[in-house]
This record gives structure tokens, C-alpha cells and sequence, in this order.
């Protein structure tokens, strides 16, 4: 896993301002962690909130968290 690390950091130079002030990157997080799109979304759109799109972020992440919830639990009533 360090190697993968290693080589996720050589690719920090992309990652967008609004994510440098983490010591990780979302998408490297969610690399390292082998999470699955929807949750990598939701974690995503949740560290980036304040910096960039404010509540349009945190809709974004509710709808995926949505999608998640009809997927694994069924539709809500």
C-alpha cells in the first residue's frame, strides 16, 4: 500500500486548491480506502463544501447519500 501512496502523492500537483489544505487528498482517500463511487462522492462533495460550490456541494452529497440508502435499504416511505 506505501507504493500506491507514493504514487497517488506524485499526482498531488492535480489536485484542484480547494483540496490542498488536507493532508490527503478526497480521491486519494477514496483510492487508498478502495471505496465505492457513490460513498467516494458523499466524502467528496462533504471536504470540499466550504471551499467551492457551499450548499449545492452539500445537495449533491445528500442525493448520493439517497442513492445509497434506496440502494442498500430500500426506497424510504
Amino acid at each position: 500500500m506505501d507504493s500506491m501512496l507514493e504514487n497517488i502523492r506524485l499526482l498531488s500537483h492535480v489536485t484542484p486548491g480547494h483540496y490542498s489544505k488536507w493532508e490527503l487528498d478526497p480521491v486519494s482517500f477514496i483510492m487508498l480506502n478502495d471505496i465505492p463511487f457513490a460513498e467516494g462522492n458523499v466524502i467528496k462533495y462533504v471536504m470540499r463544501h466550504r471551499d467551492k460550490d457551499g450548499v449545492k456541494d452539500i445537495d449533491k452529497a445528500i442525493r448520493y447519500l439517497q442513492m445509497i440508502k434506496e440502494k442498500h435499504y430500500g426506497k424510504a416511505e
